[in-house]
């Protein structure tokens, strides 16, 4: 299995010793026994957020470049669960130019933020930090970027329950003169077309992805929704006649979600198939189940489903591209043509559509 960085396993005598001091109202330890600041510190990610001009605190260090709504998203009393895509807009004038990112960190806006899937910044889950690459390994962000961010918003509805949210992202850049050897990409690997019967407690559902060409896998994140049970991930290469597993989750937890960092990249040869398999409650044992009685389908309302595993990689030939010169042509244009791509969609399906409960509090209707 994948060694992964951060990682939460805990002994059993641990845990043991952990709840004993909670029982015991958590006394404070001796002082002399804690870790220096200089210990807990790592690279780029610190032990204590860092505050920006703004007032705003990062983890990763002060962002070199921060993008936000253009107006907060204003969240009704009536609402319950919304999940917009808002686009995040970078201010005028901070980017003339392609930028090589090295690092990225969502920051939450309000307190019902449950999760934030972004087409730039990554995944933002509770307990996730920022997303800071290996020195040489880097995305490339064209001089006009389309960032959006789907939001997960979740509450118990009722009066005074509404509240405004204005969540942030921030990049780290690399400086001119460095060398890019690994160009980061990111693939969902979602399955849209599938169907869970109702009362089905072990549903099986899977998917492939077929690698063409040696790649370096940084992470992976695995996300369903309130019926996802169980998600196990396997490669199996063309050397070996065996599946190797990358990671298993055997109790998923659709509010504790997490994107996978290994703990070095690993590289996975050409010819490699990555297999994703998940399990689904859809039963009347599942206390998350809104409907066991429902036929479940992919969608993007938190009563649907979805079956995905992100991740991020890159090409395992070195590129050898200097920070401050003119990027490749190829890798530039097609950077440029996927940021008018999402345009176009975003244009054609509307974003930040309003959530039928807050229209009704508004109307009246």
């Amino acid at each position: 299995m994948g060694q992964f960085k951060d990682k939460r396993y805990i002994s059993d005598e641990d845990r043991a010793t952990l709840i004993a001091w909670g029982r015991s109202n958590a006394p404070m330890g001796d002082p002399a026994d804690a870790p220096s600041k200089e210990k807990l510190s790592a690279g780029l990610v610190t032990a204590e957020p860092v505050e920006a001009a703004d007032g705003s605190m990062w983890w990763m260090g002060v962002p070199d470049l921060m993008v936000e709504f253009d107006e907060p998203v204003t969240i009704c009393d009536a609402l319950e669960d919304w999940q917009p895509t808002v686009e995040l807009t970078v201010p005028d004038g901070a980017l003339t130019e392609p930028k090589w990112i090295r690092g990225m960190e969502i920051q939450a806006g309000s307190s019902i933020v449950h999760h934030t899937v972004s087409s730039h910044l990554g995944v933002g889950t509770p307990g996730r930090g920022p997303f800071v690459f290996p020195k040489g390994w880097g995305i490339l962000l064209t001089e006009d970027p389309y960032i959006t961010i789907n939001m997960h918003y979740h509450k118990n509805p009722g009066p005074g329950t509404g509240l405004v949210d204005d969540t942030k992202g921030g990049f780290l850049i690399y400086e001119d003169g460095n060398v890019i050897d690994y160009i980061v990409e990111t693939d969902i690997q979602a399955l849209w077309d599938f169907e869970i019967p109702p009362n089905e407690s072990n549903w099986e559902v899977t998917n492939q992805t077929h690698f063409d060409e040696d790649i370096y896998l940084l992470s992976v994140g695995p996300h369903a929704h309130y019926r996802g049970k169980a998600v196990r991930i396997e490669l199996k290469r063309p050397d070996r006649r065996f599946r190797e597993t990358i990671l298993d989750v055997p109790d998923y937890d659709f509010n504790w979600q997490f994107q996978y960092e290994l703990d070095e990249p690993y590289l996975i040869p050409a010819g490699s198939t990555m297999h994703i398999t998940w399990w689904y409650d859809n039963s009347s044992a599942n206390r998350y189940n809104p409907d066991p009685n429902a036929t479940v389908t992919f969608g993007a309302a938190t009563t649907d489903e979805m079956m995905n595993a992100r991740i991020y990689f890159a090409r395992a030939k070195p590129a050898g591209v200097v920070v401050g010169k003119e990027p490749p042509a190829d890798l530039l244009e097609r950077a440029r043509a996927s940021e008018q791509r999402a345009r176009e969609r975003d244009r054609a399906r509307g974003l930040l559509a309003a959530d039928p409960a807050c229209v009704a509090e508004v109307t009246g209707q």
